[in-house]
């Protein structure tokens, strides 16, 4: 490997929808990496498999590196009042798992 090699450019079918201003700084393949889909890191959030929208930075609760999958997870707003909201932790989602069913097969969770 060359001192300024590159990595290989996201597939274009694994482009996830961005905004104008958003650009993809990072990306893994999830799962195996044999057709589970990949995480997207842009720089307005992160695009996990079988999530049709970005799970903004601004939403991100924690995110925990087993050494082997990542755990993110995310708020959920309980209430509103003016000018702030009250989250709390929503469903973990393993990047391991591309769908609800497959995490419970796969990691006994979801």
């Amino acid at each position: 490997m060359g001192l300024f090699s590159r990595k290989p450019k996201l597939p274009p079918a694994d482009r996830p929808p961005l905004t104008a201003d958003e650009r993809v700084l990072a990306w893994a393949a999830a799962g195996n990496g044999e057709g589970d889909g990949v995480v997207v890191a842009t720089n307005l959030g992160l695009w996990l498999p079988g999530r049709g929208h970005r799970l903004g930075w601004h939403t991100i609760l924690k995110a925990v590196w087993s050494g082997r999958e990542l755990t993110v997870t995310p708020a959920e707003p309980v209430v509103e009042r003016d000018g702030y909201a009250v989250v709390a932790d929503g469903r973990p989602r393993h990047t391991s798992c591309s769908t609800r069913a497959s995490c419970r097969t796969r990691c006994g969770r979801g």
